[in-house]
């Protein structure tokens, strides 16, 4: 558990980029506002959690699910959040079977890349090869 109440703050630095990406360019945020933002989405992350475990135990579960956030979205009253919560976490889900795949793929495809690396230029680039690590290669 947290020893401070501050330690259950999210990083500035991502709450400062956050409302960075959500206003318009040229709007400034004093410190104060960054903090009392970053304070607030503590708290509401530090609520849903709190919802959602105990929706989990109500399930005789001791882990959390996703199923478990979007109920307690939809039941504090944040139902509109769902929706585009739910495609993006398919597109999370995606993207980490995809690198999971790749990963395991890696060590294979990569040797074979090697080896076209002088007929395509582009195949060593979608490999993830850079033209100098592949010149090295070949040495």
């Amino acid at each position: 558990m947290a020893e401070c109440l501050d330690d259950l703050n999210l990083p500035n630095t991502i709450i400062a980029r956050l409302i960075k990406d959500a206003l318009p360019q040229g709007v400034s945020v004093t410190a104060e506002a960054k903090s009392a933002i970053a304070r607030a989405a503590s708290v509401f992350v530090l609520y849903l959690t709190n919802m959602s475990n105990t929706k989990a135990k109500q399930d005789n579960r001791k882990r959390i699910i996703p199923k478990d956030i979007f109920k307690t979205l939809t039941e504090a009253e944040f139902a509109e959040f769902v929706a585009p919560l739910q495609e993006s976490f398919e597109k999370y889900k995606l993207t980490q079977n995809t690198k999971k795949v790749q990963k395991k793929d890696g060590t294979n495809s990569a040797r074979e890349d090697d080896k076209d690396c002088d007929e395509d230029v582009d195949d060593a680039d979608q490999s993830g090869h850079s033209e100098k690590s592949d010149s090295n290669d070949n040495r």
